[in-house]
């Protein structure tokens, strides 16, 4: 049964995502170029995440945006953070690796975020370089899509889905 509201009350809101995408979100939904895995031409990046992360970016859809810096301290920023480690050399040697990326952490905490990754093209797009050598972010984006349609033709960002750990495809 449909539930009706009252005139002078506001009927839930739609999620963003779903309904409207914002202009400056358009300028990058152009399709990307589509590349191998290994040819990193400047497009190829890596996104690494937890468990809830890939949980979050499969049911939103899109990568969301972090409001922290790059020092994990709350900024209010909207960045996409990404990396140009490949999985396979941090699967090598993340205790060498891993810092660069997640910074000395406490405690380790960064062996929690290394345990899956999207090969991500971003063809189209230019991510700005961050204070590591190794670390970059795409500014003022609020929710980057994995999956989208332009002019009825489905678009895929992702090249890949790793389990770190394994090294294997999901």
């Amino acid at each position: 049964m449909k539930r009706s509201f009252h005139p002078y009350t506001r009927p839930p809101a739609l999620p963003v995502k779903s309904k409207f995408i914002t202009e400056q979100v358009k300028t990058f939904l152009e399709p990307p170029y589509f590349l191998s895995e290994n040819s990193n031409k400047g497009n190829v990046y890596f996104h690494y995440t937890n468990e809830a992360g890939m949980q979050g970016i499969r049911r939103d859809n899109a990568i969301n945006a972090s409001n922290k810096n790059e020092h994990g301290q709350p900024a209010g920023l909207c960045r996409i953070y990404l990396t140009d480690i490949a999985p396979e050399l941090m699967r090598q040697n993340s205790a060498r690796y891993a810092p660069l990326i997640f910074g000395n952490a406490p405690y380790q905490s960064w062996q929690n975020k290394l345990r899956y990754c999207y090969v991500l093209n971003l063809s189209g797009l230019s991510p700005e370089k961050g204070d590591g050598e190794h670390i970059c972010y795409l500014k003022d984006i609020p929710f980057l899509p994995i999956h989208y349609r332009l002019n009825g033709q489905l678009i895929n960002r992702v090249i890949a889905r790793k389990n770190v750990a394994t090294g294997l495809v999901i």
